[in-house]
């Protein structure tokens, strides 16, 4: 990507405020092939929970806290940290997401699913985001600087999801620059 760094952040920035497409599909677009989803980590949790997580999911529920990233090839395109509140989204739902057969991505392709209560920001915007990357994304989080978006997701009006999806701007410069692009895919443009 050329230009200073600001603007590379301003262009990271747009990317995550489309809210019309998935992130997965944010990146298959940009880089010609689906990303592989990897689950890192995933647990029950008990409360209490980060104050950014509850509200909007109940103080008192058992969550399902699940880290995942998005790869393509040997890169590290995203970091996602998601939470689940079991009792909200169903047994249908909740067991197969917790069983790993299905992730939120295909869930949140359903149009039952609504998306909502959008923020993004810079790693320099809001220290609980910060926070929540340094402890559950440990020494293998993603590099300083890196934008962020945070939003709810609700089926039949009850919020059932708090999502994180962290992008790391190095990883991304690349992936925004048009050269770059057709060199990945193997495209001329």
């Amino acid at each position: 990507m050329t230009g200073n760094s600001g603007e590379s952040m301003k262009r990271l920035l747009d990317v995550l405020r489309a809210r019309d497409i998935s992130l997965a599909s944010v990146i298959e677009r940009h880089v010609g092939a689906p990303p592989e989803l990897e689950v890192v980590s995933q647990a029950r949790i008990k409360p209490p929970h980060p104050g950014w997580v509850s509200p909007p999911l109940p103080p008192d529920a058992d969550l399902l806290r699940r880290c995942t990233r998005y790869r393509y090839r040997d890169s590290k395109l995203s970091y996602n940290l998601a939470y689940v509140d079991p009792a909200a989204a169903g047994p249908e739902l909740a067991g197969p997401i917790a069983d790993g057969r299905i992730h939120l991505g295909e869930v949140f392709a359903s149009a039952r699913v609504r998306k909502l209560g959008y923020e993004v920001g810079s790693d320099r915007d809001e220290p609980c985001v910060r926070a929540a990357v340094l402890e559950w994304w440990s020494g293998d989080g993603p590099p300083r600087p890196y934008a962020w978006r945070r939003y709810a997701a609700a089926l039949q009006g009850t919020i059932a999801f708090v999502v994180l999806e962290v992008l790391p701007t190095a990883t991304w410069n690349g992936l925004l620059d048009q050269a770059d692009i057709a060199r990945v895919t193997g495209d001329p443009g």
